[in-house]
């Protein structure tokens, strides 16, 4: 009876999704095992199985620890990223802002209504073309190393795979290419047009930022509420008659543990005592004589 019951949480494990619920229908199966060869230590089977169990245990800890390190350092790039669009922000911002005052520097002076139709006085300061032009040139590389950074942004972007911030990405070319039709604006002194260009680059930076916050936070849910989500998702397999009564009579003998500890815990423990079992019963196979399994793990 333990030896098939330890054969029922085996195969349930195998279904699971939730890696932390395989780990403890894994744990259950190691218990009816180790319990059957108690009963009977010449039971091979139940050793053997006990061996499979516990390195579909170690495998899924490490599939766990390698998820949760790729995790983390997802996170950690996109949050790297997040800083990197906050600096475009503020540099296209500043860029805004030198375009606007130029183009309130191109235009002439208001005159008094007693003066328009007067001539203008002739000491008044003439705009310099070559200072215009000067200036022009000077607005435009700035729009330009800007646009730089932001394309160097896209290309890291697009090393994450599989790629999270796709939307975010989208916008980030977006602003690119709204930075590089203002960058040729300005150099040919549009800077009406170049305004309205740079104001929707930063349109889309903003809208990058917001869309990388968006997913950041969603990852977080996703990683709490992603075993639960798993779990409810998960098929419900027909089984036959003798599976269904092993899974009653597995239900039935048992014990309810009132101090649960997180299976992370408990498959952690499961090895290191299984690994002291094997030991022994290695030791017994040498010396010849069959000694009793602890069945308190």
């Amino acid at each position: 009876c333990e030896y098939n019951l330890g054969n029922t949480a085996y195969r349930a494990s195998q279904a699971q999704k939730d890696p932390k619920e395989a780990l403890a229908q894994l744990g259950q199966g190691v218990r009816h095992f180790q319990n059957a060869l108690a009963g009977d230590p010449s039971l091979a089977d139940a050793a053997h199985n006990i061996e499979v169990s516990r390195m579909a245990m170690q495998t899924i800890l490490e599939e766990m620890k390698k998820q949760q390190e790729q995790q983390q350092k997802q996170q950690e790039q996109q949050q790297q990223m997040q800083d990197k669009l906050e600096q475009l922000i503020n540099q296209q911002q500043q860029n805004n802002q030198n375009t606007q005052q130029a183009a309130q520097e191109q235009q002439p002076p208001e005159q008094p209504q007693e003066n328009q139709n007067n001539e203008q006085p002739q000491n008044q300061e003439q705009p310099n073309p070559e200072q215009q032009q000067q200036q022009a040139q000077e607005l435009a590389n700035q729009q330009q190393q800007t646009r730089q950074q932001t394309e160097e942004l896209s290309k890291e972007m697009d090393q994450q795979q599989p790629s999270p911030v796709d939307q975010a990405k989208e916008h980030v070319d977006n602003a690119a290419q709204q930075q590089h039709t203002a960058e040729e604006q300005l150099r040919n002194q549009q800077y009406s047009s170049a305004q309205q260009a740079q104001q929707k680059a930063l349109d889309e930076l903003e809208e990058a930022k917001k869309a990388l916050v968006q997913n950041q936070e969603q990852q977080k849910q996703d990683q709490q509420q992603g075993g639960q989500e798993q779990q409810n998702e998960q098929p419900q397999k027909a089984q036959d008659p003798q599976e269904q009564n092993a899974q009653q009579a597995q239900q039935e003998n048992a014990e309810p543990d009132m101090n649960a500890r997180p299976p992370d815990e408990t498959a952690q423990e499961i090895l290191q005592k299984e690994q002291l079992n094997q030991q022994q019963r290695n030791q017994m196979n040498i010396q010849g004589g069959n000694q009793p399994v602890d069945k308190d793990w």
